[in-house]
């Protein structure tokens, strides 16, 4: 999906569309097993801006357990038992940067830098400004 198609996807969505999106994806991801909320809810934030595999190898690499984007046993005892605030730190740092590395080096965005700088810019501080959010609304 494009971002403008994403966007009116979501404003499109009623309340109780989103929480059954979200229910979906904690069931299949095994959400439920992180103890921490606030990590669970920067996870699924994360998920939702960048995709469930790629959010889930992020939060990988960041507790140190293979990123393969299953939460299996290992990756939810590694959850369950990590420092919550120092990880939902670093998880929001990663968002803000994966939507730099986007905007900056994916073939399919940079060429609108060209086109449209004013919104991959626009766009570039929306996702600083959601991790921003992310990072200071949890501590």
């Amino acid at each position: 999906l494009s971002d403008e198609a994403l966007g009116n996807m979501v404003r499109a969505m009623s309340r109780v569309e989103a929480e059954t999106y979200l229910l979906q994806w904690g069931h299949k991801y095994r959400l439920e097993t992180i103890s921490d909320g606030p990590l669970q809810a920067t996870l699924l934030d994360c998920m939702f801006l960048y995709g469930p595999q790629t959010a889930i190898k992020a939060l990988q690499r960041i507790l140190g357990v293979t990123d393969d984007g299953i939460p299996g046993p290992i990756t939810q005892a590694a959850w369950r038992a990590c420092n919550g605030p120092r990880v939902r730190l670093l998880l929001a740092e990663w968002a803000r940067a994966h939507g730099v590395e986007i905007v900056l080096h994916d073939v399919a965005v940079r060429h609108l830098l060209k086109t449209d700088a004013t919104t991959q810019l626009h766009n570039l501080a929306g996702w600083g400004n959601r991790a921003g959010k992310l990072m200071t609304h949890w501590l």
